[in-house]
C-alpha cells in the first residue's frame, strides 16, 4: 500500500508567480521525504484544485491523505471552505481517510522559528530591502549571502590546519544558524569542526553578538540581576544552586537561573538538574521573562527555561543526543544574561581551557562577571574542596574569595537526588541545618559585587 500522501493546499492567485513559493516548499519536502507523495492544490484562481488532486491521489491507491493548509491563521477558508470540499469528496468514498493538518501558525515551533528568522533578517548588516522578486530570487540571495563552504574551509581543517574566525565573521555565521539558513548536514559539520578546532574568545564574542537580538529579557531591577546559568546538574554531589539562589533572593537580590537539560536521557548516571530541585521545592519555572520582575518582587528566584527566551539556541543544545558530543551552544549558554539593566553573571568552567577562554572574553568585553571552577559543572562553590572565586569588572580581575577561605569540608550534605536535596535545602532555609561555609562566602561575595 502506498505511503500516506500529503497535499499542500493554498488559496491561489491570478499571477502565476504566486505559486512558485508553494513549488519551492514541495521541493524541500520531497528532499526531506523522497518516499512520500506530495502534491499541490489551490482553492481558486490556479490549478489544480483540491478535488482534482484528491482524485489523482485516490486513483493512485492512496487510502490516507493529509492536507496541509498553507495559511498562516485559521480563517474562513480553512474553517468553512476546506471542510466542505473534503466532505463532498469523501462522502462517496468511505474507505478514504483524509486528515486536515494545523495551519502554519499552529505548527509546533513555527512562531519561534519565524521570530528568529525575522529578527536575523532585520539585524543583518547591509541587508537589501525587498524588491518584490520571485521566491527563487530570494532563495538564491539567501544562499549566496550565507554560503557555508567558505566558513568550513576556515574552521574545518583540523586542529593544526584550521583558522579561527574573526569576530564579525563569527557573528555572520551564527546569524545564519539562528535564522535556520544552514541545513542540517552543514550545521553538523560546523558544530563538529568548531569542537575539534576549539573556539576562541573572539569567535565566542561574535556568536554572542549574533544572539543578542534574539533573547527575551527580564525587566531591569535594582541593584542588578544575579544571573546563574545552570545546565550541567549534579551527578556525584548534591546540587546546591537552588540553595545559592534562594539565599540570594532572601537577601533581597533579584536572581535569574536559566537552564535546560542537555544530558542524554539514557546516560548511565543521570544528573540532578536545578529544575528538578526547584520542582521538588514547589517553585515553578517562568516561561515568559516579562513576568520575571513579579517573581523577584515576591522574593523568589526566577527559573527560566532556555526554550522560553532563546528557542533557536535551545535547538542547538538539543542536538547533543544526535551528535554524541557537546557543541558550541553549551559554551554560549553559560555566558548568557537575558536581562535588562545592570547584572552580574555567575559562570563556571570545568576544564582549564574554558576557564582561560572565559578570562580572555571577560577581559576584552569588560563584562561584569564571577567565575569559578564548577561543582559538577554548576556555578556554585563546592562545600567539600578548596575553590577560589574571581570577580571581573571593566576588564579587571581580582580574587574575591581565596581558596583557603572555603577549603573546610562541611558535613551533613544530602544525597545527590532531587527530593533529598530539596528537603535539606528547605531545612537550611528554615534554620534547622547550617548554611555551608563555602556557600555563605559565595553569597557574601555576590552581594558585595552588587553593592547589596
Amino acid at each position: 500500500m502506498p505511503a500516506p500522501a500529503l497535499i499542500l493546499f493554498a488559496h491561489g492567485a491570478r499571477d502565476p508567480r504566486w505559486g512558485e513559493a508553494l513549488a519551492l516548499l514541495r521541493s524541500a519536502l520531497l528532499r526531506a521525504a523522497p518516499a512520500r507523495r506530495i502534491e499541490i492544490a489551490f482553492l481558486e484562481l490556479q490549478a489544480p484544485d483540491l478535488p482534482h488532486t484528491l482524485a489523482t491521489l485516490a486513483g493512485a491507491g492512496h487510502d490516507r491523505i493529509d492536507i496541509a493548509p498553507i495559511f498562516w491563521a485559521r480563517g474562513g477558508h480553512v474553517a468553512r471552505d476546506l471542510p466542505a470540499l473534503v466532505q463532498a469528496f469523501t462522502s462517496a468514498r468511505p474507505q478514504l481517510r483524509v486528515r486536515v493538518l494545523p495551519v502554519l501558525a499552529e505548527l509546533p515551533g513555527m512562531n519561534d522559528f519565524v521570530t528568529t528568522a525575522l529578527l536575523a533578517a532585520a539585524d543583518a548588516p547591509d541587508a537589501p530591502a525587498g524588491d518584490g522578486g520571485s521566491p527563487a530570487d530570494t532563495r538564491a540571495a539567501v544562499d549566496a549571502a550565507f554560503a557555508i563552504a567558505p566558513f568550513l574551509r576556515e574552521i574545518g581543517r583540523g586542529k593544526d590546519g584550521a583558522r579561527s574566525l574573526p569576530r564579525e565573521r563569527a557573528r555572520t555565521l551564527m546569524q545564519a544558524i539562528l535564522a535556520g539558513q544552514v541545513d542540517d548536514l552543514a550545521l553538523g559539520g560546523v558544530l563538529l569542526a568548531l569542537r575539534m578546532k576549539g573556539e576562541t574568545a573572539g569567535e565566542i564574542a561574535g556568536f554572542l553578538d549574533a544572539l543578542e537580538p534574539h533573547l527575551q529579557r527580564a525587566p531591569a531591577r535594582a541593584p542588578g540581576w544575579v544571573v546563574i546559568p545552570s545546565y550541567n546538574g549534579a551527578r556525584t554531589i548534591a546540587n546546591l544552586v537552588p540553595l545559592l539562589a534562594l539565599l540570594l533572593a532572601r537577601a533581597g537580590l533579584p536572581v535569574l537561573v536559566h537552564g535546560q537539560a542537555s544530558e542524554p536521557t539514557q546516560a548511565p548516571r543521570m544528573r540532578v538538574t536545578t529544575a528538578d530541585i526547584f520542582n521538588a521545592l514547589g517553585l515553578a519555572p517562568c516561561p515568559d521573562l516579562r513576568a520575571a520582575g513579579e517573581r523577584a518582587a515576591a522574593g523568589e528566584p526566577v527559573l527560566a527555561p532556555l526554550q522560553g527566551f532563546a528557542p533557536a539556541l535551545a535547538r542547538l543544545i538539543a542536538l547533543r543526543p544526535h551528535l554524541g558530543v557537546r557543541n558550541v551552544a553549551h559554551t554560549l549558554v553559560k555566558l548568557l544574561r537575558p536581562v535588562q539593566g545592570p547584572s552580574l553573571l555567575v559562570s563556571s568552567y570545568t576544564h582549564p581551557a574554558f576557564g582561560q577562554l572565559q578570562a580572555e572574553l571577560f577581559a576584552t568585553t569588560g563584562a561584569h562577571a564571577m567565575s569559578l571552577r564548577g561543582t559538577d559543572g554548576e556555578a556554585v562553590v563546592s562545600a567539600r574542596r578548596a575553590q577560589a572565586i574571581e570577580h571581573w569588572r571593566d576588564g579587571q580581575c581580582r580574587t574575591v574569595t581565596p581558596a583557603q577561605a572555603v577549603a573546610a569540608a562541611d558535613s551533613g550534605l544530602p544525597a545527590a537526588d532531587a527530593p533529598a536535596t530539596a528537603q535539606w535545602t528547605r531545612a537550611v532555609l528554615d534554620g534547622h541545618e547550617p548554611v555551608p561555609a563555602a556557600v555563605a562566602a559565595q553569597v557574601a561575595a555576590i552581594r558585595a559585587a552588587l553593592g547589596a
